[in-house]
């Protein structure tokens, strides 16, 4: 890779680690972990449900895809993996386990699950 190149890889990943609302939205999912993780875990979704994320600082990136394209498990493996690798401290896993919980609706609107990290997946 040529120092260009380099510079301008560089620039971009302050920007996504400095201003992650940039990246998907202020409410999003992959925006809100890396808020929570003040830049030490980035991700991004991408075509075809596929989410790639990347740690830093351990030098650490993967890329997940659930077949049937259900993004909550998907959101829920990123975490996983967040959580196991990245060497976050106890606070940062307790808000990201907490974005991992929501309520599975029927189609009239009422609860009928929910999911979660199950203790002990990491």
């Amino acid at each position: 890779i040529s120092d260009a190149h380099k510079v301008a890889s560089l620039k971009i990943f302050n920007a996504i680690k400095n201003f992650p609302e940039f990246v998907s939205g202020e409410k999003e999912f992959s925006t809100q972990v890396m808020q929570i993780t003040k830049g030490l875990c980035l991700l991004k979704t991408g075509a075809d449900g596929v989410y790639t994320g990347l740690i830093p600082e351990k030098g650490y990136s993967f890329a997940v895809k659930c077949v049937d394209g259900n993004s909550k498990a998907t959101e829920l493996v990123c975490l996983s993996l967040f959580i196991k690798w990245a060497g976050l401290n106890s606070l940062d896993i307790e808000k990201l386990q907490k974005l991992a919980e929501s309520d599975i609706l029927d189609s009239r609107g009422q609860k009928v699950g929910f999911t979660r990290l199950r203790p002990g997946t990491v």
